[in-house]
């Protein structure tokens, strides 16, 4: 995919490490705008992650009864790479998401996480903060969650230097697809 000169910059600096620069939604951004923002950071973070030897965003669908099977599934298998791995799932997931991975190290404790073999997160707390693989989980509740949420997702999708797999079993918000 070809994408635009200044963009492709701005995203390559990002990617090598050179630049912090994120483009951000305003508070002036209508829904819509939103969305054709996260469907093209998607496609983008597609292209150039390939470009730069990480792996294209993996989407997870499975049946609701085995979403923190999945979750923590795909949280070991990250963990068994190099870098720092982030979970970001809605709140009322934590506890599960914690006690499953207890024997991994995992805090959703805002001072822990960090310092955590696995930070366990909301999308607001993982705002300015970049791990090497992230784990979204049912990115729809995030959306749903907040009056912000669409510029959240945005956040959310933005966090991985490495890998991002997104976990779900509620049909996948718009904008957040590959085609």
């Amino acid at each position: 995919m070809a994408v635009a000169g200044g963009v492709q910059q701005d995203v390559t600096r990002a990617i090598a490490g050179r630049s912090r620069q994120r483009r951000q939604c305003t508070c002036h951004r209508g829904q819509q705008e939103v969305v054709v923002s996260i469907e093209r950071q998607v496609r983008i973070a597609a292209d150039v992650n390939h470009r730069f030897g990480a792996e294209q965003p993996l989407f997870v669908a499975t049946p609701p009864d085995r979403l923190l099977d999945e979750t923590t599934a795909r949280a070991r298998a990250a963990l068994a790479r190099t870098g720092t791995l982030a979970v970001i799932a809605p709140a009322a997931l934590h506890a599960e998401i914690i006690a499953r991975l207890a024997d991994v190290d995992a805090s959703t404790d805002a001072t822990d996480a960090l310092d955590a073999a696995v930070a366990v997160l909301e999308p607001a707390e993982a705002k300015g903060l970049e791990f090497d693989h992230v784990v979204v989980v049912e990115p729809k509740q995030l959306v749903s969650a907040d009056r912000a949420g669409l510029r959240l997702l945005y956040v959310t999708i933005t966090r991985t230097t490495k890998t991002l797999t997104v976990v779900h079993a509620e049909p996948l918000p718009e904008g957040l697809t590959l085609a």
